[in-house]
């Protein structure tokens, strides 16, 4: 599946620079997390983001197109209450991590500027895989226990996006970007509750339906490489 995923992304990237002019580069970022679990105390979750972009270069369309491949972090950190006796409890914080490899296709529209920095905005689409999260933390954690069964590999979402382009010189630049992500589906889903024998104390634990989406608000920094494509005429 990560396969497939690199392969569209790498059929994306290959049109766009045969065809015309573009522009292409990293971008590594800051991302907050959220989620609500239930049962729970949600708090933001602080992780991080690095994906390879390309983009048409030309200045005069309405709109530009884009993809971009990289790895997201989403998840949310979770203040879980754990018995201690028959009456009191601990609170305890621990992050929620889901680590996905991110395909995004989209259209950029930038807008125009007297300066040297330009601003942009852009929406696209995301389809994500899942390629590891970390259950294991929970095992100790009788009463709050995700299970692995539960978590949906494929996922998908959307992302809106603003920033500022900004050249170094004719050929390199930078980009500052922030972007909303909300996922349209579920990153895990238990539709049902049931009962299991917590690893912690040997009793059953009733583990409540929970259906989870990640929202992901990200800051972005990056490097934009031009590349030319210049048509000449024989005669």
């Amino acid at each position: 599946m990560i396969r497939l995923l690199l392969l569209l992304g790498c059929l994306i990237f290959t049109s766009e620079i045969v065809s015309q002019s573009t522009i292409f580069g990293p971008k590594v970022g800051l991302a907050a997390g959220f989620q609500s679990w239930r049962n729970t105390r949600s708090q933001p979750l602080l992780s991080y983001h690095a994906d390879l972009y390309i983009e048409g270069a030309d200045e005069d369309a309405p709109a530009v197109f884009y993809g971009q491949l990289g790895l997201h972090s989403r998840g949310s950190k979770e203040r879980v209450f754990i018995p201690i006796g028959t009456t009191a409890s601990q609170e305890v914080k621990q992050a929620i991590r889901f680590n996905n490899a991110s395909l995004q296709v989209g259209a950029k529209k930038r807008i125009n500027s007297s300066g040297k920095k330009r601003p942009y905005y852009s929406f696209g689409l995301r389809l994500e895989y899942t390629v590891s999260e970390n259950f294991a933390d929970f095992e100790q954690y009788a009463g709050f226990l995700p299970l692995n069964t539960f978590v949906n590999k494929w996922n998908y979402g959307a992302t809106l996006s603003a920033g500022y382009e900004f050249p170094f010189s004719e050929f390199v630049g930078g980009l500052v970007e922030v972007s909303v992500n909300p996922d349209l589906s579920n990153q895990y889903d238990q539709q049902q509750s049931f009962t299991i024998i917590s690893p912690v104390s040997g009793q059953n634990v009733s583990l409540p339906a929970q259906q989870i989406r990640n929202v992901t608000f990200e800051l972005t920094v990056g490097f934009r490489f031009l590349h030319k494509v210049i048509y000449i005429d024989d005669y």
